[in-house]
């Protein structure tokens, strides 16, 4: 869910940016990579996946 958030995002800032033209699309696109690039969101992408993973790895309980 995760990274379907961050794709969207990037999309949206692209299709912004491409409307503003190529500065305004590089600060974007730099923006972005800061985001994505830090410890901090890596680290929570991580447990979201870790999280989703463990949903969808554990057995149904019973009803």
């Amino acid at each position: 869910m995760s990274k379907l958030m961050v794709a969207g995002a990037f999309a949206a800032g692209y299709v912004l940016g491409a409307k503003a033209g190529r500065e305004r699309y590089e600060e974007i696109r730099r923006a972005y990579e800061k985001y994505a690039g830090s410890p901090q969101v890596r680290e929570a992408v991580s447990k979201v996946e870790e999280k989703v993973m463990n949903m969808y790895n554990d057995p149904p309980k019973p009803a």
